[in-house]
């Protein structure tokens, strides 16, 4: 028994000493510069350091590409306009291998060969004071992240990719995003689930969003063998007010463009339609709270009312749409004009041959109703053509 109370006495007194030793170990701060600092290059400093640890970097340009090993840091300059890694020259990913929990801050990154930023599979991870420069693909990419937080980043003239790109991350944080001439466009959010789980949830952005390029905030779905995995709770930021939907055919991308005018909305889907590059389906605009849909003379009506609900209006520009429609809910159909003129009206004519009084395919099909006279389905400053036939059928 003796022995017993002896051995029990011992590891807890050994435990005691390996808790004590452990609480007072501290993380060691590792300096960077070209002078009177602990080391030359910043990777030096990253493969010397433990998970833990702080590395300080001088003002000063620093030629190299960094691996951070996976490990827990923080690498912190003296400003993102003083402390510039210039990646020209090297190729590969410029700054990579985050390991959970780092955090990389007042730095400046110019002339990546591939992707600037690039966090893989990484949790916890923040980004502070960022600014990126001529960065070859996106400057800053997240690829199935969770708990990060990106603030006060700024990222220009990336050739061949976005300024900041999240795909298949949960409870990602942007606290201020500026972007320029970036040529895909400002921000993307995406799913894929090709290296890991499909889909987005929780994405919040807040402070300053500002994005020069044309298309400055996308959300894209991309299929993995036809899946697609959902984008779910995504905090728009608040300059945006109308939304333009394209489906993407060949590589079957579904997108949706956001933009702060109606006038830029419909631009986008225009272009969309007139496309020399790709084919898109399906193309519809509508505003944030999805209660009013818009056409163009480029677009097609029933793509509009295919995507609406009941009790949203369906506003149809002037020019001629020829296409027959069948209404199945209760929506308020509104055009520019009842007149001969497509420049100032709308005028729907029938497809699909010549029109006879015996062919009984009317121009417009209802197979839906209003609810009463005060919440109708309301049709209203539309000419329906040809002259001489039945422009509207019901369902029989």
């Amino acid at each position: 028994m003796k022995n017993l109370t002896f051995n029990f006495l011992k590891v807890a007194f050994m435990g005691l000493i390996i808790f004590m030793t452990m609480s007072t170990t501290h993380a060691a701060t590792l300096t960077v510069g070209i002078t009177g600092c602990d080391y030359l290059t910043i990777q030096d400093a990253i493969n010397a350091a433990s998970p833990g640890d702080v590395i300080d970097v001088t003002a000063g340009t620093y030629p190299e590409t960094l691996d951070l090993l996976s490990k827990q840091l923080t690498i912190i300059g003296a400003g993102n306009t003083l402390t510039i890694i210039d990646a020209a020259g090297i190729p590969g990913y410029a700054i990579s291998n985050f390991g959970n929990g780092s955090l990389i801050q007042d730095v400046q990154l110019i002339n990546s060969q591939h992707y600037g930023f690039k966090l893989s599979g990484v949790n916890n991870v923040s980004l502070t004071d960022i600014l990126v420069e001529a960065s070859a693909k996106t400057g800053v990419d997240l690829n199935g992240c969770d708990n990060c937080t990106l603030t006060n980043i700024e990222v220009n003239n990336t050739p061949g990719g976005f300024g900041l790109n999240i795909v298949d991350s949960d409870d990602i944080t942007v606290d201020g995003i500026t972007t320029t001439a970036n040529a895909w466009g400002g921000v993307s959010i995406q799913s894929y689930g090709g290296s890991y789980t499909g889909g987005c949830n929780n994405i919040t952005f807040q402070g300053i969003f500002s994005a020069a390029e044309s298309t400055a905030f996308l959300i894209e779905q991309d299929p993995d063998g036809g899946i697609y995995y959902p984008i779910t709770n995504v905090t728009v930021p608040a300059i945006f007010n109308y939304i333009t939907y394209g489906f993407r055919s060949g590589d079957d991308y579904k997108q949706w463009i956001y933009k702060e005018t109606l006038t830029g909305a419909k631009s986008v889907a225009d272009g969309m339609a007139s496309s020399a590059s790709f084919t898109f389906l399906d193309i519809v605009v509508y505003n944030l709270a999805e209660t009013d849909y818009y056409v163009t003379n480029n677009l097609i009506i029933q793509d509009a009312i295919d995507a609406a609900t009941a009790g949203d209006v369906t506003h149809v520009d002037a020019g001629t749409y020829t296409e027959n429609i069948n209404i199945d809910k209760r929506l308020t159909i509104q055009g520019a004009g009842s007149g001969t003129d497509p420049l100032i009206n709308t005028i729907i004519t029938q497809t699909g041959g010549a029109a006879t009084p015996d062919s009984k395919v009317g121009v417009i099909q209802l197979n839906a109703s209003g609810l009463s006279a005060a919440d109708p389905l309301l049709i209203q400053n539309i000419r329906v053509e040809p002259d001489g036939m039945a422009g509207e059928r019901r369902r029989e």
